[in-house]
């Protein structure tokens, strides 16, 4: 695991796409639950020079932001404290916000919709994460659809700011 850190920090000194490297390593290390690596890696995509246009800079730095948002959101989130509602989140997914709703019932995830996205492929991803935060109810220990990590990633987000802030009236 470190040796492919190593790697990445190596392939990020020689590539214009370092966003895309330190992205992924911090995805990695947030799936191996090595969240102050995972934050520092975000960290380095907020203060790595512009990407090849101002789109994918403000795409990747939004990315990062909200990870690591997320990642201090989950660890003080309980699902058992929730009150019943319908509690409603969004984040960046790869084209455009993934909106989420979650419902809560006796202190449990009874329910994780994608609401809206414009996502153009990947679409297990939109089923997929919702069931694992449902069985696992929680957004910890995700595992991210093959070839659709930036969606299931923005799901995650989505879900776990959603259900940090007060459920929202209907």
């Amino acid at each position: 695991f470190d040796l492919a850190l190593r790697s990445a920090d190596q392939l990020a000194a020689r590539t214009t796409q370092v966003h895309e490297v330190y992205l992924n390593a911090g995805d990695i290390c947030r799936l191996a639950k090595r969240y102050d690596d995972a934050i520092e890696y975000y960290e380095k995509v907020i203060s790595a020079p512009p990407a090849r246009n101002e789109a994918y800079s403000k795409r990747f730095r939004g990315r990062a932001k909200e990870s690591i948002e997320t990642i201090k959101r989950f660890e003080l989130l309980n699902v058992s404290t929730l009150k019943d509602g319908i509690y409603r989140g969004s984040s960046l997914g790869y084209e455009a916000p993934v909106h989420i709703e979650a419902k809560i019932s006796g202190g449990r995830i009874q329910s994780v919709t994608v609401s809206k996205h414009r996502e153009k492929q990947y679409y297990s991803a939109l089923r997929d994460v919702p069931q694992q935060i449902i069985s696992k109810q929680s957004v910890k220990n995700i595992d991210a659809t093959s070839r659709a990590t930036i969606t299931a990633a923005a799901i995650i987000n989505a879900t776990a700011k959603a259900l940090t802030n007060p459920p929202r009236a209907e």
